[in-house]
């Protein structure tokens, strides 16, 4: 099976990860992570004062070399630092998009109808908080 290029944003990894499929993307995406997102993930907050599961799992990814860091020439402002360097990375490069957010934070004023489809142009794979989302 031939793999494709997919840029992340941090919800998607986190949610990933809690949901026990962050295993499997490996299977079916070559991984790339903007700089941004990288420090989204691995970001220890200060009540906390360690990773999350999340962001152990990620940093362990990170320092096996099965990711890749690439930025965008030019992120998009639409929405959070993350997002806006995930979405700008993906239509630069033509990547698959994953990303997870609220219904309708996905494109400006539109809730999607499906998991999977094209968004701006370019692929997009989202993992939805409300099922409503994924009539």
């Amino acid at each position: 099976m031939d793999k494709h290029s997919a840029v992340l944003d941090a919800s998607f990894w986190i949610n990933a990860h809690r949901s026990g499929v962050v295993d499997y993307l490996l299977d079916y995406f070559d991984l790339v992570v903007p700089t941004q997102v990288m420090h989204e993930i691995e970001y220890m907050p200060p009540d906390v004062g360690q990773l999350t599961p999340a962001g152990e799992t990620f940093r362990r990814w990170r320092q096996e070399g099965r990711l890749r860091f690439q930025d965008p020439a030019k992120p998009v402002d639409w929405f959070h630092p993350g997002e806006n360097v995930a979405i700008g990375l993906a239509q630069e490069q033509g990547y698959v998009l994953l990303m997870d957010d609220q219904p309708g934070a996905i494109s400006p004023g539109k809730t999607p109808r499906a998991a999977s489809g094209r968004f701006n142009g370019f692929r997009c794979v989202a993992l939805c908080r409300s099922p409503a989302v994924l009539r």
